[in-house]
């Protein structure tokens, strides 16, 4: 008799874990630039930016080892060009447009490597969504998985 495979639903998610808030409209990673033979990031001052906002937040904290699960909630901006009936409609109600979710994860993974975890190849499981907020705001919460 043929057992079926083991689920993987959701981690066990019990170790230590970090709840970051970074201020501001979630940014997309941008794809680098090439000109006169290099390659330019254009991010670079975002990135840095977002860096100190995580520095501050983890405080003392070591960086998680480890697999790690990653939550990532983006709250993204609603249009101010809507009526104001169709923004309190939009309240907390999924974000489909651009930019596409993943560009978003990479660009926090990217921004958090080395300070929240020590390398992003530890990440073996993410949940992510993007939603509709009047305050706009990216939420990482970040949790060891015990084995």
């Amino acid at each position: 008799m043929k057992s079926n495979p083991p689920r993987y639903d959701k981690p066990k998610t019990h170790g230590r874990g970090m709840k970051y808030i970074i201020d501001g409209a979630p940014i997309p990673l941008a794809r680098p630039r090439f000109g006169n033979g290099r390659t330019y990031d254009t991010q670079a001052s975002q990135k840095n930016d977002c860096r100190a906002n995580l520095v501050a937040c983890r405080g003392r904290a070591e960086p998680l080892n480890g697999p790690i699960h990653m939550d990532v909630v983006f709250y993204m901006p609603i249009p101010k060009s809507l009526s104001s009936v169709k923004q309190k409609n939009l309240d907390q109600k999924p974000h489909h447009v651009k930019p596409d979710l993943s560009n978003l994860i990479k660009f926090i993974e990217d921004c958090a490597n080395e300070i929240c975890f020590g390398d992003d190849a530890t990440i073996s499981s993410i949940t992510a969504r993007k939603i509709y907020d009047d305050f706009p705001r990216t939420e990482l919460t970040l949790t060891e998985i015990v084995l």
